[in-house]
């Protein structure tokens, strides 16, 4: 494990945990962006990122 950041983002193999504050082998675990926005006119007005408003589970997904 790497400890600095930036020699971690020099490494194409590696990726940053900022929750552990480390550098960890292998590609980042993918978040969605749309998980952010818990109010659903937030989460209608983000089109730059196409989010929608999910009825059934109360929550903000990504439209694709």
């Amino acid at each position: 494990m790497t400890g600095d950041s930036a020699v971690c983002a020099q490494d194409p193999a590696c990726h940053w945990d900022y929750s552990k504050r480390g550098c960890y082998e292998g590609a980042a675990e993918r978040v969605d962006p749309c998980g952010a926005h818990g109010d659903k006119t937030i989460c209608q007005q983000d089109v730059s990122i196409g989010c929608k408003w999910n009825d059934d589970d109360k929550k903000c997904v990504q439209a694709n």
